[in-house]
Parts: structure tokens; sequence; C-alpha cells
């Protein structure tokens, strides 16, 4: 089968199969499409064994939804268990240049430490005055000591 979830976000039909192994067992990926035509707009794979990249389980703040930074272009992918549990966070451009990707430290923000669980206690738009950002929560110690 392909996929576990389909669902519209950012004005793109996105595919969620966390069970995919095109890059590691379990590593997951997200498929975004155009919604008239069907093509595919790009890819984003988790890198590691069982990163599940896209898996919703209750309580662990995994989520996929347009960016509300730019919501018509981006979708943002918050992965809490991604490396062994050190959580990323990706902005993920799907029909731009570099659509195909697997996440990693160079195109993610993500923990420094396994347990850091980045981005698993959500997140928090913010308004100052350089602009709109985003707050993600950490519970895990993130890299401290």
């Amino acid at each position: 089968s392909f996929g576990t979830d389909v669902f519209v976000s950012g004005g793109k039909i996105v595919v969620v199969d966390p069970y995919n192994d095109a890059i590691a067992t379990d590593g997951g990926a997200i498929y975004a499409f155009h919604p008239t035509t069907g093509a595919l707009l790009g890819s984003l794979k988790g890198s590691h064994a069982g990163d599940h990249l896209g898996k919703s389980d209750s309580g662990s703040g995994r989520v996929i939804q347009a960016s509300p930074l730019d919501s018509s272009n981006e979708l943002l992918i918050v992965n809490p268990g991604w490396n062994a549990n050190a959580g990323a966070i990706t902005f993920f451009r799907a029909g731009s240049v570099t659509s195909n990707e697997v996440v990693s430290d160079a195109n993610s923000f993500v923990g420094a430490n396994a347990g850091d669980s980045v981005g698993s206690g959500g997140f928090q738009q913010v308004y100052g005055p350089a602009g709109t950002g985003l707050l993600f929560g950490c519970p895990g110690v993130c890299g401290g000591s």
C-alpha cells in the first residue's frame, strides 16, 4: 500500500507514508502532489531507521501542515522521533528545485542528542519587530548539560 494518510495542506495533496523504506527501514516519507494535475511536486524522506517521518501518534507532537511563515509554498514537518528521538523540524518547499530531499541537519533544525525530541512540545507562532517567527518545544536537554 502507498501511504497511511492523505490530506490537503498549503494547496497541495499530501500523502504520508511513515513506513517507507526508500532510505532506511521505516524511515518514512511525505509526498506532495499538485491538486489538479496529480503531478508529484516533491518528496521528503526520513534518513534513519525508525524515523517514521510523518507518523502521527497521540501526544507525540508530530505535525505536518502548511507553514505559518509561507503557507502557499511550504510545509512544516515536525518529527520529534527523528534520529533516535533527537527530533527534527523541517520546512519543505515542495515543487522547488530541491524538492526531493532527505531530512538532515543540513536542511532542518535538529536536536543534538538522542532523546532531545525537538518539536515534541509543539510550536507557537510569535510576532516581533523583525517579523514572524516560531518557537518550538524541546522537553529534553537539547544539547545542553
